[in-house]
């Protein structure tokens, strides 16, 4: 009887470091399975893969060099990648134009050197606010550039159309004069210039819109040689625009 105890205890002991050396393998696989998995993590790092589609545009590092660990201060990039199948068209807008450059507002872009047509676009986003350093607004514009005719980093010439009027009387910006505070324009009346006080609109820098004080029948003096006032007389040159440009009369 003590005999049978005995080997059935027995028995029971076997099957317990049985299962205690089952439970030792499933974790000695379960170990190895994590030393597989890191090394295959660190294998991973042989190879660099991009998280987009895109050209490698600038190389930092040659085959052979030894690259450090950023966690060793490694900062700089290996490589920089770019997606040039879509760009992105950045402009600074005065702050005396911000009002009217919104989401959707027309522009043209022409690329330095590029003799093509002007691109039209629409503005996809604004800051809606300003650099406090430049007092200009951040806008930008999204192009197309699928056939990869253009390169991140050219410069442009960006026509942002501002406000539409019809019928706008419009000058060239060098005609219009400022004296203290008064501001007008020159025109020839009867072969001598006249002063004509004017309030001036929209002004590019090339063409100023006349609000008031014209009415589009004048002729206007753009440009004289020597010095010219009013009271001077003029002898006047009709261009082909209908606009005018007056000489000071020799001798007079």
């Amino acid at each position: 009887m003590n005999v049978a105890k005995a080997r059935r205890i027995g028995a029971e002991g076997d099957q317990k470091a049985a299962e205690a050396d089952a439970n030792v393998g499933e974790s000695e696989v379960v170990v190895a399975e994590a030393t597989i998995a890191r090394l295959k993590t660190m294998m991973e790092y042989a190879s660099i893969t991009a998280p987009f589609d895109g050209v490698i545009t600038r190389r930092r590092t040659n085959p052979g060099d030894f690259v450090r660990s950023a966690a060793q201060g490694a900062t700089t990039p290996l490589l920089m990648l770019a997606n040039i199948d879509r760009l992105r068209v950045v402009l600074d807008v005065p702050e005396s134009d911000c009002r009217f450059v919104k989401a959707g507002t027309p522009m043209d872009v022409r690329f330095a050197g590029d003799g093509a047509k002007p691109i039209p676009m629409n503005v996809a986003r604004s800051a809606h606010s300003l650099n406090p350093a430049t007092r200009t607004m951040r806008a930008e514009a999204d192009l197309d550039n699928s056939d990869r005719t253009l390169s991140p980093g050219m410069y442009a010439h960006v026509a942002v159309k501002l406000e539409t009027k019809q019928a706008a009387l419009m000058v060239p910006s060098k005609a219009v004069r400022v004296h203290a505070r008064d501001v007008f324009v020159l025109v020839a009346d009867n072969g001598v210039a006249r002063s004509v006080p004017v309030q001036i609109g929209y002004d590019d820098g090339e063409w100023s819109e006349i609000v008031s004080g014209l009415n589009g029948s004048e002729a206007i003096i753009i440009a004289a040689k020597g010095v010219l006032a009013a009271g001077m007389p003029v002898a006047v040159a009709e261009s082909k625009t209908a606009r005018a440009e007056a000489n000071e009369v020799p001798g007079l």
